[in-house]
Formats: C-alpha cells, sequence, structure tokens
C-alpha cells in the first residue's frame, strides 16, 4: 500500500495541487452561477441561481455526473487548501488578532466549500435527501429559537456584510494581487476584470447581509435569503434586468480571477 502519511499529504507538491485544482473548481462554479443570470437577463433562458443550483444544472447537462465528480474532487482540493492555509499560515498572516482572523476565514471557507463538494456528491450518488428548506431558512430558524436569537441573527447579517463590504476593499486597493506573479503584459487587463469579479461578489454577499438584517429585525426566518433571493432582490428594482447582467458578468469575471489565482498564484511560499 501506498504512505499516505500527513507528510506525503502536505507536502509543497501536493498542497500546490490542491490550489491549483480548488481554484478551477470553484472559478467553474461561480462561472456557471454567471452564465445563467446572464442568459435570463439577456432573454436566452437560463437560471437564477446559487452555487449549488449551479452544481444541479451542472449535473443535468451531457456527461454531466462525470462533470459534477470533477468539479466535486476539486472543491474538495480547495477546501484542504483553505484548511491547510489556515494551520501553516502559508501565506505569513502572523499570530496577531487580524492574522488569526484571516486565518480563521481560510478554514471556515475550507469548511464551506467542503459542504459544497458534499453537494455535488450527493447529486451523484443520492446519499442523502436535500432538505426543502434552504440552508439559510434552516439557520435563521434554529437561531431565532435562541435566547437573544434575533440578536444573534443580526450579527450574523454584520457578518455577512462585512464580509462583503471586505471583498470591495480588496479590489479597489488591489489586495487580490498578493501572491500573483501575473506576466506584466497581462496586469492591466487582466487586474481590470479580477476588480471587477470582486466587487460584483461583495455587492452580492452585502444583499444578502441586509437579506439576513431583515429577518433578524422581523423575526422572520423566511426573509432569510442567500444568493438566489440577492438575485430576486436585484431582478425586483428599477433596470432590475441590466442590475442582473452586470452582476452575472462580474460573476464571470470572479470565475476568471478563480482561473488567474490557479494559473499564476504563489501558494506555498508566498510572501
Amino acid at each position: 500500500m501506498p504512505n499516505l502519511n500527513l507528510e506525503n499529504v502536505t507536502s509543497d507538491k501536493n498542497v500546490d495541487r490542491f490550489a491549483k485544482a480548488g481554484y478551477t473548481a470553484r472559478a467553474s462554479v461561480y462561472g456557471l452561477v454567471g452564465l445563467f443570470a446572464a442568459l435570463i437577463s439577456l432573454g436566452q433562458g437560463g437560471v437564477l441561481t446559487d452555487n449549488r443550483g449551479a452544481l444541479s444544472e451542472l449535473l443535468a447537462q451531457p456527461f454531466g455526473k462525470t462533470l459534477l465528480i470533477v468539479v466535486a474532487i476539486g472543491l474538495l482540493g480547495y477546501a484542504v487548501w483553505r484548511v491547510l492555509q489556515a494551520i501553516r499560515d502559508y501565506d505569513h498572516r502572523g499570530s496577531d488578532a487580524k492574522g488569526l482572523a484571516m486565518r480563521a476565514g481560510f478554514f471556515f471557507g475550507g469548511v464551506a466549500h467542503a459542504a459544497l463538494a458534499y453537494t455535488a456528491i450527493n447529486l451523484v450518488f443520492r446519499l442523502s435527501r436535500e432538505s426543502k428548506q434552504t440552508q439559510e431558512k434552516a439557520l435563521v430558524t434554529f437561531l431565532l429559537e435562541k435566547p437573544f436569537g434575533q440578536i444573534l441573527v443580526g450579527l450574523v447579517a454584520l457578518g455577512i456584510i462585512g464580509f462583503g463590504i471586505g471583498q470591495i476593499f480588496i479590489a479597489l486597493k488591489e489586495k487580490f494581487t498578493r501572491g500573483l506573479d501575473v506576466p506584466p503584459e497581462k496586469k492591466t487587463w487582466l487586474y481590470a476584470i479580477c476588480k471587477f469579479g470582486l466587487i460584483a461578489r461583495g455587492i452580492m454577499f452585502a444583499i444578502v447581509g441586509g437579506l439576513f438584517m431583515s429577518a433578524a429585525i422581523t423575526a422572520n426566518a423566511n426573509r432569510a435569503e442567500g444568493v438566489r433571493g440577492a438575485w430576486r432582490f436585484l431582478e425586483g428594482q428599477p433596470f432590475g434586468n441590466l442590475l442582473v447582467a452586470i452582476i452575472a458578468f462580474g460573476f464571470m469575471a470572479f470565475a476568471i480571477y478563480g482561473f488567474t489565482e490557479a494559473c499564476y498564484r504563489r501558494t506555498v511560499d508566498a510572501n
């Protein structure tokens, strides 16, 4: 039997593979979400969905099961990369309060993508029955049943809004360039696309956080929505189709950012 000890799994070469596969898989999912929304805004069919919905749509395509298994493996790789990034501090974030907060974010990002990978695997193999209640509503229902439940939901809302604002800040300050070795001739146009993608993602998270805040204020779990609800919110605004189109292309731009990370990001030796 091959030796599968931790040192082999976490060797520099394997960690780099996990990261590249993960960035590619995550980019593919975001690209699909953006593409489906863009098609709706252009009157060409499509669907307003989130990452999980995109996986379901992918399953319905030719060779969907094979594609979904490949994406699931990539998402698992991303989850492993994020957890190792948190534990081993490959980005040299440090152990002060800010550094630990960043590393905690990496860890929980890894957990979230492990759950998304499980969703993909479950769609293929039907390991368990999908709940009819969305994860957002289930979370808010659970919190509202606790003492100070509205405050807890409000804190979650503030966290989501803060993450969205943080994405926009990272884009505008070009902090996303840390660890990227992009050829000089590609930097101007590629960084512009990456900025657009991060800002679009940040806006969507801020909207989701606003929907959670509405659920907190009204103590109504039905008001808590994820990305699907954020799409519907945008669609219901004046010039809704245009807003959906802008954010949809922004999600596709975020996918390009993911592919850029897969190609040009330093992983184990990031400074």
